[in-house]
C-alpha cells in the first residue's frame, strides 16, 4: 500500500541545516520538483512526468513513475504513481521556489518542435548542474514519458541553449563519468542541427512532404539492386563473429519488400536508435551526390544497419566521435586508392574484402555499388568509390 499527502509547499520553505533535517528536506526535494514540472506544464491535462516513484518495497525501487495534474481554476496539483498507491495533493505552491512558470516560454502551435530522447540518468546529470538557466531548467521539468523512454520536446532555439549551458558544464566537470554522459546529451543534440540542416524543416515534416519522392527513389533503386543479387553469388565467410551471406541475403530480401510506409517507420526507427548514422547518410557529400545518388546511399545505409543487427554482438550506440574515427581512416584509405589504376583498385578491393571483420556485409555493398549496370543506374560512375567508403564508414562504427 503507498501513502497519500496533503501537502502545503509553504510548510518547506523554512527547513533549517544540519543532519536531524536530512529526512525532510529529502521529501520537500521530491514535492518540489512535482511543483517545477507541474508549473511548467499545462492545466487541466494529466501529464506522464519524467518523475519517478520514492517508494522502495522491499528494499528494491518502485518502476513506476508519477502522472501529475493541475487544476487551472483552483491551481492545486494531484500527484500519483503509475505504478503503486503512492499519490498526493499539493497546494500554496505558488510563491515557492519550486514555481518555474513565470521562466517558462509559452508553446505556441505553429513552432515546430523537435524531440531529445534521454535516460534516467543522464535526466538526473543535467538537473544536477549548477549553472543551468531557469529556461533550460523549464526544458528539463517539461520532460515526459514517451516511445519507451524520456522526451523532451523543444524548439532549436531552446535546444541550443541547453546545448550552451552543456559545454560549458562539461568544460568544467572533473569527474569523467559524467563528463561522458553530458558529451552524449551534446552529441545528440548536434544530431539534431544536422538532421534540421539537411532536411530545412523538422524531421516529421520532411518526411512527410516528401514520401512519395523518396519512395519512388527507393523503389526504382530497390528493383536495380534487386538484379544484381539475384545474379550474385555469395562466398562462406570464415571471420570470427562475422554475418554470413546467408544473413546478408535474407536481410536485403526482406528489406527489398518493404512497403513506402514501412520505410518510412524504418526510417523514423533508425532516427531514433541511430541518429548519428541517419544525419551522416543524409549529409555526407551532400555537395557530390545528386538526388538519385542521396536516396540510394540512404537505402543501402538502412539495409547495412539491419544487416548488422542480426549479428551475434548487440550494435554499439554510434557516437560522433566513433563515426569520426572511422570516416577518418577511411579518408587515408581513399588518399591511396586515389592514383590506383581501375585494374588496381578492384583487385584492392578484393583484398580489402578478404581481411575485413565483416566480409560478406562489405561485399554486400561493393557488388551493390560497383557492378556494371545500365546506363539508367542511380550511382554514377565516378561516385561509386566515394559512396562505398561512406557505406564501409557506417559498418565500421557498428563493427567498432
Amino acid at each position: 500500500m503507498g501513502d497519500t499527502f496533503i501537502t502545503d509547499m509553504t510548510h518547506f520553505e523554512s527547513i533549517q541545516p544540519g543532519p536531524s533535517h536530512q529526512p525532510a528536506r529529502k521529501i520537500a526535494r521530491f514535492f518540489g520538483a512535482i511543483v517545477s514540472a507541474a508549473s511548467v506544464s499545462p492545466t487541466d491535462r494529466l501529464i506522464d512526468a519524467a518523475l519517478f516513484c520514492r517508494r522502495r518495497p522491499g528494499r528494491i525501487q518502485c518502476p513506476g513513475h508519477l502522472q501529475i495534474y493541475r487544476d487551472g481554476v483552483s491551481g492545486i496539483i494531484t500527484w500519483h504513481c503509475s505504478r503503486c498507491d503512492d499519490q498526493g495533493e499539493i497546494s500554496n505552491w505558488e510563491g515557492t521556489p519550486w514555481n518555474l512558470g513565470k521562466w517558462a516560454i509559452e508553446r505556441q502551435s505553429e513552432q515546430q518542435f523537435h524531440e531529445l530522447i534521454l535516460t534516467e540518468d543522464e535526466l538526473q546529470e543535467l538537473k544536477r548542474s549548477l549553472i543551468l538557466s531557469r529556461e533550460c531548467e523549464c526544458l528539463l521539468y517539461r520532460a515526459i514519458i514517451a516511445h519507451g523512454g524520456i522526451v523532451i520536446r523543444a524548439t532549436l532555439e531552446e535546444f541550443e541553449e541547453l546545448e550552451e549551458n552543456i559545454a560549458a558544464d562539461a568544460n568544467h566537470e572533473e569527474k569523467r563519468r559524467r563528463q561522458r554522459i553530458l558529451d552524449r546529451i551534446y552529441e545528440r543534440i548536434e544530431t539534431l542541427f544536422d538532421q534540421e540542416h539537411y532536411y530545412g524543416s523538422d524531421f516529421e515534416e520532411w518526411m512527410q512532404d516528401n514520401q512519395q519522392e523518396l519512395s519512388q527513389e527507393i523503389e526504382s533503386f530497390v528493383n536495380e539492386m534487386d538484379e544484381k543479387m539475384k545474379q550474385s553469388q555469395g562466398f562462406p565467410s570464415k571471420a570470427k563473429n562475422s554475418i554470413s551471406a546467408d544473413v546478408v541475403e535474407k536481410t536485403w530480401q526482406r528489406v527489398a519488400k518493404f512497403s513506402p510506409q514501412n520505410v518510412q517507420k524504418l526510417i523514423k526507427r533508425m532516427a531514433k536508435e541511430q541518429p548519428v548514422v541517419l544525419a551522416y547518410l543524409m549529409a555526407v557529400d551532400n555537395d557530390i551526390f545528386n538526388q538519385s545518388e542521396r536516396e540510394g546511399l540512404l537505402f543501402l545505409g538502412m539495409v547495412v544497419w539491419q544487416i548488422m543487427l542480426q549479428g551475434t554482438r548487440p550494435l554499439p550506440k554510434v557516437t560522433e566521435k566513433i563515426l569520426d574515427e572511422a570516416e577518418a581512416r577511411n579518408l587515408k584509405m581513399a588518399e591511396y586508392l586515389r592514383d590506383e589504376t581501375e585494374a588496381g583498385f578492384e583487385e584492392t578491393t578484393r583484398k580489402i574484402i578478404g581481411s575485413y571483420k565483416q566480409p560478406e556485409v562489405l561485399r554486400y555493398v561493393v557488388e551493390a555499388i560497383m557492378e556494371d549496370t545500365e546506363e539508367s543506374s542511380p550511382i554514377r560512375e565516378e561516385n561509386k568509390g566515394i559512396m562505398l567508403l561512406d557505406l564501409k564508414t557506417v559498418i565500421d562504427c557498428f563493427d567498432a
